[in-house]
């Protein structure tokens, strides 16, 4: 298994009538009551008995709370405080939590300065978002947020890769009935991107599918240790390229039953006896011994590559007709720890 995920959401109070979708509502909860909005509408921010009125929320669901302070590529999400007739025409690159707010359901303004908090996915703003309005409404002239949405990365359960997918496989299981289920964390169980190419859950997971294989491989047979002589001078063994299995035969010649005939023993070593013309065999079938890889020499081989992502932030300051401007931009690159080179950028 990996480390835990982030995926990116957004969670509105109420529906946003600028959207196709219908089920938006009740993602995020208003931590205060009626009797207090109502305080609010009369009393403004600081009156008698208005709480947490316009300053707190709640994510509604609770395996979502858990929020990340980064969201991985970043979300470029309306943002429609400038806008003709209700048409938004400017877009905000996010990479962390931004909270959004409306008076009218057109007219989206972000927060600042917002905190939240990780256990309990509370969100809260440093000061009360309202508007005053006391030509409209003289006797109530204090506005709360007719909507309010609320776009985050959230931790959701890790990957996770399991051979076999069920059950026990190997005569470890099917012989000696053992059941014996070992698992190892490893961080690059995850996605996101290599050499600038985003790698896929499904990418990532048959990687390791075919890691976890190999791994099991290695212990979940039965462990045969051993030695044979046979008759003759059998030059097929010399190199120790052989398993080796065993059938046998009764005194009549009729097969009878071992338990070694698929045991794949691995040949370790071979002597030849010239003088009373023998072989010698010795085997044993712990994979393990002989087999084993480090799960770093797997991911080698499975094109499975650690790499960095470091953050930059750039800022540059531009003169043009006698006008200076100054812009802040952030740069995710990624790099190769082993040789400090920039692979790819997002």
């Amino acid at each position: 298994y990996g480390p835990q995920k982030v995926e990116a959401t957004v969670a509105y109070v109420n529906d946003d009538s600028g959207t196709t979708s219908s089920d938006e509502s009740g993602g995020l909860d208003e931590q205060w009551s009626s009797g207090e909005a109502i305080n609010f509408s009369l009393y403004g921010p600081g009156g008698i008995g208005t709480g947490d009125a316009g300053r707190k929320w709640q994510i509604a669901d609770t395996t979502k709370r858990k929020i990340s302070r980064l969201i991985p590529g970043g979300l470029t999400v309306p943002d429609s405080q400038y806008n003709v007739n209700g048409t938004s025409y400017m877009q905000r690159q996010i990479n962390g939590p931004t909270l959004q707010v409306t008076f009218d359901d057109v007219t989206w303004w972000t927060a600042t300065g917002i905190k939240w908090d990780s256990k309990t996915g509370i969100v809260e703003t440093p000061f009360a978002m309202y508007q005053y309005d006391p030509t409209g409404s003289p006797s109530n002239p204090y506005k709360l947020p007719t909507n309010v949405r609320f776009y985050y990365g959230y931790y959701s359960d890790p990957l996770s890769v399991r051979k076999p997918a069920s059950g026990y496989e190997g005569t470890a299981y099917t012989v000696a009935g053992m059941e014996v289920e070992g698992k190892e964390y490893d961080e690059m169980l995850a996605v996101g991107y290599e050499k600038g190419t985003p790698v896929t859950t499904s990418a990532r997971t048959a990687q390791y599918e075919k890691l976890a294989q190999q791994k099991l491989d290695v212990y979940k047979d039965i462990i045969y240790t051993g030695g044979c002589t046979i008759e003759g001078i059998d030059l097929d063994f010399l190199a120790l390229q052989k398993r080796i299995n065993f059938a046998g035969v009764d005194g009549d010649g009729s097969t009878i039953t071992t338990g070694w005939e698929a045991i794949n023993a691995i040949l370790t070593d071979v002597e030849y006896d010239y003088e009373n013309s023998l072989t010698t065999l010795t085997f044993s079938s712990d994979a393990a011994q002989y087999l084993q890889q480090s799960t770093d020499a797997l991911r080698e081989l499975l094109k499975i590559r650690a790499l960095q992502i470091i953050q930059i932030l750039e800022s540059n300051l531009n003169a043009a007709g006698g006008n200076l401007s100054w812009e802040s931009l952030i740069r995710y690159l990624i790099v190769d720890p082993t040789t400090q080179q920039q692979v790819g950028e997002f």
